[in-house]
């Protein structure tokens, strides 16, 4: 049962966290190859948005990663960091490409607004099916996401600490969670595999 919460858990927890600080400050080869299809890039302009890419994403994750700023203020140097880009890469661009880029960033930004609105509802709904007190969602969120930064930052590379993170995290949610609200996740978890497998 202990292996069934965590994998409950991260997976919950892997939709919610890094969607909201990372969107936009990095991104992988298809969002860069989807970016110079839709824009017309010509090679000039590709290899100039590569290095402002490049530059700025060591930069982001220097703020991230600065442990003498608060959440707020790395919140607020990411945004002045994000306008700097945009300014840059907007000066590279001929005003055709700007509206196209415009249009595909809000629709882009749209695509996440719903997700997290369909994300805000499956936990309104956990809620519900659990009975969870107000001091028990939040108690489970934190959790979750405490869970879920440390299981990327492991990447799995050692079964044994991997082992160890299981084991805090079942002992967390023991600690808030009665027997019959962890036997309710494990429901769901089971009715979440039986139509994944039915989807494939």
């Amino acid at each position: 049962m202990k292996r069934t919460m965590v994998l409950v858990a991260g997976m919950m927890a892997g939709a919610v966290v890094f969607a909201q600080e990372r969107h936009g400050e990095h991104g992988g080869h298809h969002s860069k190859q989807n970016l110079k299809e839709v824009l017309m890039l010509d090679e000039a302009q590709e290899a100039t948005i590569r290095s402002l890419n490049k530059k700025y994403a060591a930069e982001f994750a220097a703020i991230r990663h600065d442990s003498a700023q608060t959440r707020e203020q790395k919140r607020e140097e990411l945004g002045k960091l994000r306008e700097k880009r945009e300014k840059e890469i907007n000066a590279v661009l001929t005003p055709e490409q700007k509206a196209k880029r415009k249009a595909q960033m809000e629709s882009r930004k749209a695509k996440g607004n719903a997700r997290t609105q369909k994300i805000r509802e499956m936990h309104q709904k956990e809620r519900a099916e659990l009975g969870l007190s107000a001091e028990q969602e939040t108690q489970l969120k934190q959790a979750r996401k405490k869970f879920a930064s440390e299981r990327a930052a492991l990447n799995r590379k050692s079964k044994a600490e991997y082992k160890k993170l299981e084991t805090e995290y079942n002992r967390q949610l023991k600690s808030f969670l009665s027997e019959d609200q962890l036997k309710k996740l494990e429901m769901k978890k089971e009715r979440r595999s039986k139509s994944n497998r039915k989807n494939r």
